[in-house]
């Protein structure tokens, strides 16, 4: 496990690569998240920090085929009386609390989102990353996808 920063006009995003080698044999597959600009109760290191951990978790998934849909950190594993799961508290962001995902930002991010695909990460998966920092369209996500698997040559 590996992790490389690349910066892409005053972007900053980290690059993991989880190789494995058996016998001889290696194989290696990376993945991209972006720092945000600012994270509220959150110094530099630790946003850094943030994205390493988020990148470290993909580059994983893809090299061992982990669906991440139903990921362990977003169920709640606890169990009550009735044996039915609680919903657990949302401390992501509130969706009111985030800003637009727009043109202006695509223009800015886009150099970097076509890194991330040339290195394997789908254009849904970057989507779903916006999402955690933005509130995204479900035109500007369509928009986004199309562009990155025509540009990128993927599908």
């Amino acid at each position: 496990m590996n992790d490389d920063i690349h910066i892409t006009g005053d972007r900053v995003y980290i690059k993991a690569t989880a190789t494995l080698n058996l016998k001889g044999n290696t194989i290696s597959t990376s993945a991209f998240a972006r720092e945000p600009l600012s994270k509220k109760g959150m110094d530099e290191s630790q946003i850094t920090g943030s994205a390493s951990s988020y990148a470290r978790k993909y580059a994983l998934n893809g090299l061992f085929c982990i669906d991440d849909e139903k990921d362990a950190d977003t169920m709640d594993n606890s169990h009550s009386q009735s044996n039915k799961a609680q919903p657990r508290k949302n401390t992501q962001q509130s969706n009111d609390d985030k800003p637009w995902y727009n043109d202006g930002n695509f223009e800015a991010d886009k150099e970097g989102m076509y890194n991330a695909v040339t290195q394997g990460m789908s254009p849904q998966a970057i989507v779903k990353q916006l999402r955690q920092t933005y509130k995204v369209s479900r035109e500007m996500a369509d928009s986004i996808v199309n562009i990155l698997n025509s540009d990128c040559d993927v599908g």
